[in-house]
């Protein structure tokens, strides 16, 4: 199971060297619902210590590491 909002970075997508402006979709469906996420490499949608600490709220929490 995962709950909403506690299962955050838990996912990491291997891509190839030459992947460039490629996207990535993770389709899930379960139970008749078909949800998408989607992935790039494009910096304006990194991913990083900035990020991680806004979806925490402020200062993020405490010990922290996705890693």
């Amino acid at each position: 199971h995962f709950f909403p909002r506690r299962n955050q970075f838990v996912f990491r997508v291997h891509v190839p060297a030459d992947f460039g402006d490629s996207e990535v979709v993770w389709t899930l469906t379960s139970n008749g619902v078909t949800e998408r996420a989607y992935g790039t490499l494009r910096p304006p949608y990194a991913v990083d210590e900035v990020v991680m600490s806004a979806n925490f709220g402020a200062g993020g929490q405490t010990g922290f590491n996705p890693s």
